[in-house]
Formats: C-alpha cells, structure tokens, sequence
C-alpha cells in the first residue's frame, strides 16, 4: 500500500484528529486514537481433496489487471481420513507460479465480512488444477494415517492446528502481485488418504 500523510492547519481549522482527554498531573492532555484494523480478509477451502502423484491440491492465482496484490497470511492442512488405512507420509511443496493455471475444480472463497469488496475476477483458485510451478518456496510433511487411532489422532489434530505458512511481525507476508500464484503440489506418490486445505488470504491495493 503507498504511504500517504494528511496535512492539518492550524487548529480548529482543519481535519480533526480522535483523541481521548486524561489528567497528567495539573494538565489536561490528549491521548492519540490509533486504530488497527486487517485488510479484506477470505478462507480459500480446498475440501475432501484426495490424493494422486504430482497433484495440486490448492492453487491461487492473481491475473495481471486484477488491480489487487493478494496475501497468503496462513496456510492449514487437515487430515479428513476416518476410515481405517494403511497411511503414507507425503511431501508437499508449497511453490510460486507465473502461467495461469486451468482445469480442476474452482474454488470460491469465503469472506469474513459480508461488507468487503467483491474478490475480482482475476484472483481465482483451484484444487486438482494444471499448474507449472516455477520456485518452490518451502516443502512440508503430512501423514495419511486415519486420525482416529490412539496414537495417530492427536497428530493430526496438532497438525490440523499449526499454520505452514511462515509469519512473523518483522517478516513479510508471502504476496502475490499480478501475474504471480500460489500451489500447494503433492510430490510423493501415494494415493491414500483425503486432506481438506484452507488458506487465509487478504487482498487489499498494490
């Protein structure tokens, strides 16, 4: 977002600033009101996603003309299998893209404030899309063991809770600008088991 700053005149002339009045001492002074607030915010769920070889399991992309950038804030993986399987470990890579990507099945997101700007067109997303992924920014481990054994359910439960997507206060959300996407692809090959994948994203102004 540019930076910006407005100008006030001389006082009781110009834009009015919020403030909150308090006694320090024998003085009257005023308390600045600072505001924090999140920009549109929207859960992007890839539901019931099975799993295949080389698969996308969930894509976003930002088109060029968008006139937005996206944020990819959080990123949950949470394992749906509750029938008895032989589970598998599976590596997944979390990568960047370039191409558009195309087929599977669309995903609408979710707002969080029926009052927020309508995502536009040109921020879509997938599971099972086609995808050419260009840099993969991090790997990560899941586990398709049925969540509801003894041992393997507490895994699950702790993992259905961590958030794979890096963040921190002094560290850079992962954005998209227009042009840029976000995958989330199975590399190993099993074929056992079923995720639901739910990112957190905001979409707010270059």
């Amino acid at each position: 977002m540019p930076s910006s700053f407005i100008q006030v005149p001389p006082n009781s002339t110009g834009a009015k600033t919020r403030t909150r009045t308090r006694t320090q001492g024998a003085d009257t002074v005023h308390e600045t009101g600072v505001f924090q607030t999140a920009p549109p915010t929207h859960y992007v769920l890839a539901n019931s996603v099975a799993f295949a070889s080389a698969k996308s399991h969930l894509s976003i992309y930002n088109a060029a003309g968008s006139g937005v950038v996206v944020a990819v804030r959080k990123l949950f993986a949470i394992n749906l299998q509750t029938g008895a399987v032989t589970g598998a470990v599976n590596q997944m890579n979390i990568a960047r893209f370039s191409a558009v990507h195309s087929a599977g099945t669309l995903i609408t997101p979710m707002s969080m404030d029926s009052t927020n700007p309508a995502i536009p067109a040109g921020v879509t997303c997938r599971t099972g899309g086609t995808v050419t992924d260009v840099t993969v920014a991090y790997p990560m481990m899941v586990v398709t063991e049925e969540n509801t054994g003894v041992l393997t359910a507490p895994t699950s439960f702790i993992v259905a809770a961590t958030n794979w997507q890096p963040e921190g206060n002094e560290t850079q959300e992962l954005r998209l600008r227009e042009g840029e996407g976000y995958n989330v692809r199975q590399v190993g090959a099993s074929v056992i088991g079923t995720y639901a994948w739910l990112a957190v994203i905001t979409v707010d102004e270059p």
